[in-house]
């Protein structure tokens, strides 16, 4: 969100919109961070996630992407959506919760 505001909306210098969607389906949550601002280039949007490049700006994303990674492993997608106004930013996780549960109430005879 912060990033949103930052350097999608602020630099416009008009009022925009900053929406946040999160949908949950049985093994998988989508959250999505889109605004109406200035846009961000798939290229920019790379470097800055790239754990082997410094970025010159952008720690904030960065740090979402590495504690995704850290978190999730490879049950996590963190990436760039292609719109026609602004920036969407996608978080996809493969939530196996549901399914350690059901297999810890199987185990016990639930």
């Amino acid at each position: 969100m912060e990033n949103a505001i930052e350097h999608g909306v602020k630099p416009c210098g008009h009022s925009g919109c900053v929406c946040v969607h999160v949908v949950r389906q049985v093994e998988v949550v989508e959250i999505r961070v889109q605004d109406d601002g200035v846009g961000f280039e798939p290229e920019a949007f790379g470097r800055i996630i790239d754990q082997d490049v410094v970025p010159e700006n952008g720690y904030g994303l960065r740090n979402v992407a590495e504690r995704l990674r850290l978190y999730y492993g490879n049950r996590c997608f963190f990436g760039l959506e292609k719109v026609e106004t602004g920036t969407s930013i996608l978080i996809r996780i493969v939530d196996q919760s549901q399914k350690e549960e059901e297999n810890v109430q199987n185990s016990i005879g639930g």
